[in-house]
């Protein structure tokens, strides 16, 4: 089954944010034959940071998709949202619509202004009133994060828990963003992996399961849209910005507002394409498969891709040797210990 991922920029005029909006639905039009599977499993809508999608906005968008792919009852339908601009009036108008799930960026809470007072009360209010409307969402969780401790995490973790979240993805710090207020801080890797570790440790006695070595879900409630793109489905995006994957090929639309307009209003398709070699579908099969649970099939490298066998099972043994890797029923898995190092030990294998 395929995915949708819609991306709608930032930007602060009312009258260009509706032009990318009806342009958003022109594109649905011109592009949605480029999927051979016509029965989606999941739509993903980034909205922006600083405003919130209007719920009129939603339903055109949603019902556009419908004219031309097949839902069933599963399908998920997510919406990212910044959860500080979360209010409750905002919260009734959205469950109101088909969005069956929402994914909160908590940059702002992380990253402006920091405190472990914001983290315990402003954070977890709104986490609270986002369960009041909707069973299915999930948070972003920053770790690494120079002057927070780890029992002032746990705290945080177990009211966390106690709220009943079902599914978290950790992000780690980052050091050079712009709005960070620690630029006096160096960058710490060994507080980086100590949290990281932490977190996961904490995360799998209050019963979540890794299914990815950022992503974590609890009975069951996986993202599809994750889970889709793990494991290398078909994907369109539209949006400025967006990118898209089919048919061994990847394709990025154009970010900037006034080119992506240019193009749809003169019905073209606002995009660059790129046929992915065996080279690039070998590296991806590796970062893809290798960060997930259910690891990288060594029967399925030596079947695909015969011609890079010799090099592929030189780097296995060197990291089984290593410890960084173990072989369970043909498939290699990295090590609970050496999660963090996931990116790190997975390039080691890439063909340049």
């Amino acid at each position: 089954m395929s995915s949708i991922y819609i991306h709608i920029p930032d930007v602060f005029d009312l009258n260009l944010k509706r032009k990318i909006e009806s342009a958003i639905l022109t594109e649905i039009d011109l592009r949605h034959n480029e999927l051979n599977e016509k029965l989606v499993q999941s739509i993903y809508i980034k909205s922006p940071k600083k405003k919130f999608l209007s719920s009129n906005f939603l339903e055109s968008l949603i019902s556009r998709l419908k004219n031309y792919f097949f839902f069933n009852n599963e399908l998920e339908i997510t919406l990212e949202l910044d959860i500080e601009n979360i209010k409750i009036k905002n919260l009734q108008k959205i469950c109101k619509t088909k969005v069956n799930r929402l994914s909160c960026r908590t940059y702002s809470i992380f990253y402006n202004n920091f405190s472990e007072k914001k983290l315990n009360n402003f954070f977890l209010k709104k986490i609270n009133l986002i369960s009041t409307f909707y069973k299915s969402y999930s948070i972003d969780l920053i770790f690494g994060i120079p002057n927070l401790s780890n029992e002032s995490l746990d705290i945080f973790l177990n009211k966390l828990n106690k709220n009943g979240i079902n599914h978290i993805t950790l992000e780690e710090f980052n050091y050079r963003s712009n709005n960070v207020s620690h630029k006096e801080k160096s960058f710490d890797k060994n507080l980086v992996i100590d949290q990281y570790n932490f977190c996961c440790d904490k995360l799998f006695e209050y019963g979540f399961e890794q299914y990815e070595y950022l992503n974590f879900s609890r009975n069951g409630n996986y993202s599809k849209q994750n889970l889709n793109y793990w494991n290398r489905k078909p994907y369109l995006g539209f949006g400025p910005s967006s990118a898209s994957f089919y048919k061994e090929s990847r394709s990025v639309n154009c970010s900037a507002p006034s080119d992506y307009l240019l193009e749809i209003n003169n019905y073209q398709k606002p995009l660059n394409c790129e046929l992915l070699t065996e080279k690039d579908i070998y590296n991806e099969t590796i970062m893809t498969e290798l960060s997930t649970s259910k690891g990288l099939s060594l029967t399925e490298i030596r079947k695909k891709f015969k011609v890079f066998d010799s090099y592929f099972q030189g780097k296995v043994r060197k990291h089984l040797g290593l410890g960084n890797l173990y072989l369970e029923n043909n498939f290699i898995k990295v090590n609970r210990e050496h999660k963090y190092l996931t990116n790190e030990i997975a390039s080691d294998f890439f063909k340049n």
